[in-house]
């Protein structure tokens, strides 16, 4: 069983870097039902995923919601903050066309 567990858990470090919560349900379920394997840590890995992706479209929508109503209540530290924050999310998933879809609100001295 050691070998195998060295396996999945090299296969699965990949979706775990790239935040693709999909990918590690298909590996958990895989594992599930051809292995009979209940590795419930890779479960976890996936919630993690989806919740980074829940979190981008909250600063995303916040960003958004900022550029539409151009408030002037709203500080430029708050837009730098979200918008890096986006950028940092999209990197971080690996995301590149999603990232370059939203350089109409991305501040480009934000992201420096």
């Amino acid at each position: 069983a050691s070998e195998l567990e060295f396996v999945i858990t090299s296969f699965v470090q990949s979706p775990i870097n790239l935040h693709n919560s999909m990918a590690i349900r298909g590996i958990y379920v895989w594992l599930k039902n051809i292995h009979q394997l209940d590795w419930s840590w890779i479960q976890a890995f996936e919630q993690a995923a989806y919740e980074y992706k829940l979190l981008l479209n909250e600063h995303f929508k916040s960003l958004s919601m900022i550029n539409e109503k151009k408030e002037d209540k709203i500080s430029g530290e708050l837009v730098k903050f979200l918008t890096r924050k986006v950028y940092d999310c999209y990197s971080s998933l690996h995301q590149w066309r999603e990232l370059k879809s939203t350089e109409t609100i991305i501040d480009e001295d934000a992201i420096r």
